[in-house]
Parts: C-alpha cells; structure tokens; sequence
C-alpha cells in the first residue's frame, strides 16, 4: 500500500509540531516524563519573579514556576503557581520564599520545609515569604543611619550657629588679648625655668655642701640618740615634779592676787585714796599742774639769777663797799 505524500507531510508536522512542544517545556525546565505535584503561595509583591523560574529546595531545583495570577481581592494579592516533583514530601507548614539567585538579581522560588507530620498534596496553598532585595537590605540598613547623620548635622548646625553668636567681634578680640597673656606666661615660665636651672647648676656646691651638713646632723643625732633620749626622759622628770608640785595652790595665790588688784583698780575709779583722787579729782591735777609751773618758773629763775637767791666769798667775808673818795 503506497503512502501519498499528503499524509507524509501531514505526519511530519505533527512529528514537528510534538517536538516543538516538548523542546520548549524542556527548555523552560518543565519535567516531561515525571508527575509533578501542583502548589501554589500569595505575596503581596513577587519583586521581578517570573514564569518558569526555579524552584529549590535546599539549593537543588525540584520544580519551576507555573503561572503569576493577580487577584481580585482587596488586599491586592498575587498568587504564584508552581509545581515540585512528586518524590518531594514537604510538610504542610512549609514557607516558599522569593530569592535573588544571583547577583545579576535573578530570582528563584526556595522552599523552606516546616516541622509539620503532614504533607501538602496537588492544589495545596502553602505560606509565601520574600527576601529583600540587596537595594532594599542597603536601604533598611542605611535608612537609620541617614536619620542619624540628618539628626548629628542639625545638631552640627545647632553648635556652629551657637559659636557664631558666642564668638562676636568683641570675644574674638578677647580670645586673642588671652592667647597673648598665656604666650607671654608661658615665656615667663620659659625665663623662671631658666633661671632655676642656671640657679641649680650655679648652686650645685652649695646644696651638695647642704646635704653633707644634714648628712653629719643626722649621724650626730643617731650617735647622741643615748642622750637625746637623756635629755627626754630627765624633761619628762621634770614633768612629773612639776605635776606633783602644789600647782592648786599657786593658781588660788594668783587668783588672790588678782581679786586684790581689781580692787585696787575699783578703789582708784572710784576716786579714794591719792591715787584714785589724782586720777579722778581735776581739782587735785590743775594744782598739780600750777605747782609744776611755778617751781619751773623758780628753777628758770635760779639758772638765770643765782646772786638774787645764793651769797658766797672765796674767803668767807661778804663783799665790802667801795670806800667813798676823800675830798681835796
């Protein structure tokens, strides 16, 4: 039986048309031979995931990702449809997160097995997770530490602004009449610790002879310790007989003493006794006082007028007069 050529190419094309088909659920990583276990997770943003991207477990692709689905519900989801192999037993607690792949940002669906005893089967809905991105990782991390560097660049400001108002004309003019007074202290220090050190290599001598005097006091004090301690333990006798002495009864005598003269001093403040009269009376000192007068004007007197008061010879005869002339 001859076969026409119509059927020939008809078979073909459908040889062709079986093979393109396969080839490209092979070269989008779908199992052609396998049974496959159907799942599916909700994001609420799948960041750059796509159809046929993997799905690993462990780092090992099992699976790839079926269909993208946006939801008609309020909350906006999408759900994400891919399918394992069959020889994968994944617990129904498990979590399918979105990840970066590579560092190019190709993304991959990884499963996280859970502790659960059950297992998910076909058309089960497992938790959906997303890793960030390394965009969204820098910016978590960085976004602190912006709001940080904004806060200490106010507070930056906030200081500059300050100084400016504190460092006016007039402050600046007093920081510099201060930076002066300390350059000139500190040559003044400079100056006094010359003179010291010129003074402790001048005065070497001096103080060495020093020490060697305190050297030879100390030895004369360590030889002499037998009568330093002598010296101290007869003033320590002496002590002792000046506290056995009748000291009670020398302090009533001075006490005695004193009672007696604040008498005294009564008596005179009162005016009795010559004393007390002289001190009080003005009558009594005005007397005093002309009597005083009086005998100076009598000894200025006798210095000036001593013949007026005192008459004396050599020989003892009081002077004659001059004889009268005689007549002619």
């Amino acid at each position: 039986m001859k076969i026409s050529n119509e059927t020939k190419i008809g078979a073909m094309a459908a040889i062709a048309i079986v093979i393109l088909i396969l080839g490209f659920n092979f070269l989008k990583g779908n199992e052609l031979f396998t049974s496959e276990i159907k799942l599916s997770a909700r994001y609420n943003n799948i960041d750059g995931l796509n159809k046929g991207n993997p799905v690993l477990l462990y780092g090992l692709a099992v699976g790839r990702v079926d269909d993208l689905e946006l939801l008609n519900e309020p909350n906006r989801k999408i759900k994400v449809i891919f399918h394992v192999n069959e020889d994968v037993k994944l617990p129904t607690n498990s979590v399918a997160k979105i990840i970066s792949s590579d560092i190019l940002g190709s993304k991959a669906l990884e499963l996280m097995p859970g502790n659960s005893k059950l297992f998910v089967k076909t058309k089960d809905t497992i938790a959906g997770d997303i890793e960030l991105s390394l965009s969204s990782s820098i910016s978590k991390v960085v976004a602190p530490v912006k709001d940080k560097i904004e806060t200490l660049l106010g507070s930056v400001d906030t200081v500059v602004n300050g100084f400016n108002e504190i460092l006016n004309e007039d402050t600046k003019r007093d920081l510099k009449a201060s930076f002066h007074s300390i350059n000139r202290t500190v040559r003044n220090i400079e100056k006094v610790s010359g003179q010291v050190d010129s003074f402790a290599v001048n005065e070497t001598g001096r103080i060495r002879s020093i020490l060697l005097d305190v050297q030879s006091i100390t030895s004369n004090f360590k030889s002499n310790s037998t009568a330093i301690n002598r010296a101290i333990e007869n003033f320590g006798a002496i002590s002792d007989s000046l506290r056995a002495s009748n000291l009670k009864q020398t302090i009533k005598e001075a006490d005695l003493a004193m009672r007696q003269v604040n008498e005294i001093i009564t008596k005179i403040n009162s005016g009795k006794g010559t004393l007390g009269l002289l001190i009080n009376d003005d009558k009594m000192y005005n007397n005093l006082e002309i009597a005083s007068k009086d005998l100076d004007g009598l000894i200025q007197d006798l210095k000036a007028n001593p013949k007026r008061y005192v008459h004396f010879s050599i020989f003892g005869g009081r002077d004659k007069k001059p004889a009268k002339a005689s007549a002619k």
